[in-house]
């Protein structure tokens, strides 16, 4: 009898954290409203509109969202949690948040937050076939010739499947009320709305700082010890 000998390991991979936020309808019509009192133009350039640039870069403030911005402060330290991170020892502070509308076609390019360590997106609403939230890296570790691991190279039969060893785009199907949460720093987009509905969601930035930076040498210290000139 032959005994299967090989393995195969999987190392550092990359992680999503992907949760449900229960807020009534109601409170979610107010803040729908809310968000689209805000909207006062709009993009004809196939990209979604954004309230960080049209003048509401700091929306889990207003009063309308603050049961909204105790849960996603939970869900983040849910998510740090996870990577087995002391919780304990890190103070978590919101940078920014905004809101996106996505209409019919619209879409979000692929772009990084490298001004902060943490990134969500919370699905306020979300229509059947309005696009997913979409990562994505410019190379697979396991890529072990250049342009290996591509659709083309699929196409033409010299893969048989694509999956998680060998792919560089991740799509994420998420649905209303739920929360995506990952690394900043890392590539995501959306995939183009096919539905006659918007898409609306609320996202944000997050920096995490050490409470007591004594010997750490990396992680930013507590901003109540920083000089300012």
């Amino acid at each position: 009898m032959t005994t299967k000998s090989n393995k195969s390991f999987q190392f550092m991979p990359f992680s999503v954290f992907k949760d449900i936020i229960n807020i009534n309808n109601s409170q979610k019509a107010i803040m729908i409203k809310r968000i689209l009192d805000i909207k006062n133009s709009n993009q004809n350039n196939n990209s979604a509109w954004t309230s960080d640039i049209h003048g509401e870069q700091f929306l889990l403030r207003n009063k309308f969202f603050r049961k909204l911005y105790k849960e996603i402060g939970t869900k983040v330290k849910e998510y740090a949690s996870t990577l087995n991170i002391n919780i304990e020892m890190i103070d978590f502070y919101m940078q920014r948040s905004w809101a996106t509308v996505c209409n019919k076609n619209e879409y979000l390019n692929p772009h990084k937050h490298w001004q902060s360590n943490i990134s969500f997106a919370y699905y306020l609403k979300k229509p059947l076939n309005s696009g997913n939230i979409v990562f994505s890296f410019n190379e697979n570790p396991n890529e072990i010739a250049n342009k290996l691991f591509s659709y083309d190279k699929l196409k033409k039969g010299l893969l048989h499947d694509i999956n998680n060893l060998n792919q560089t785009v991740f799509e994420i199907d998420a649905m209303e009320d739920e929360i995506v949460i990952f690394p900043s720093k890392t590539a995501h987009s959306t995939m183009r709305n096919l539905s006659n509905e918007d898409r609306i969601s609320i996202s944000g930035d997050i920096s995490i700082m050490l409470k007591n930076s004594n010997e750490f040498e990396h992680l930013l210290p507590n901003p109540n010890l920083w000089q300012r000139f």
